[in-house]
């Protein structure tokens, strides 16, 4: 009698518990969208004519913002749009579009605080590029 059957059923059962291949998410239409949502903001945050103000950032923001709560500091990130007008709303719509990619968080951090529109363009930078290298779309 043979053993064939019986090899054929082994390995079956092998392939179906085999761990799946992790890394990078498969790039979908989806993903393109985003994408193109990230390059549209960024192309809003450098049509700025006002000259920049000599303002750096708090170094104690940076961990909070690099680290910190995604969907926490997009929050602030949406709440601080209501103060530039135009480019805010056109930002604003863009952010919330990725509210729903983030998962809610389950406890209260710290998020960062924005002050004035050179701020606001140069933390939403870091954050969108953290954003786009978190895997989440």
């Amino acid at each position: 009698m043979s053993s064939l059957p019986v090899l054929h059923v082994l390995l079956l059962l092998l392939a179906l518990h085999a761990p799946r291949a992790q890394g990078q998410p498969l790039r979908t239409q989806s993903t393109e969208n985003y994408d193109n949502i990230i390059e549209e903001i960024m192309g809003i945050l450098n049509e700025s004519t006002v000259p920049p103000e000599q303002h750096t950032m708090d170094p104690n923001e940076i961990p909070v913002l690099m680290e910190g709560n995604l969907w926490l500091n997009l929050d602030a990130f949406l709440n601080a749009t209501n103060n530039f007008k135009e480019k805010g709303m056109k930002i604003k719509a863009n952010l919330e579009k990725f509210k729903q990619l983030l998962p809610t968080p389950t406890s209260e951090e710290k998020t960062i605080d924005i002050n004035g529109w050179h701020d606001f363009q140069k933390k939403l930078t870091m954050y969108l590029a953290r954003l786009k290298q978190s895997g989440w779309f």
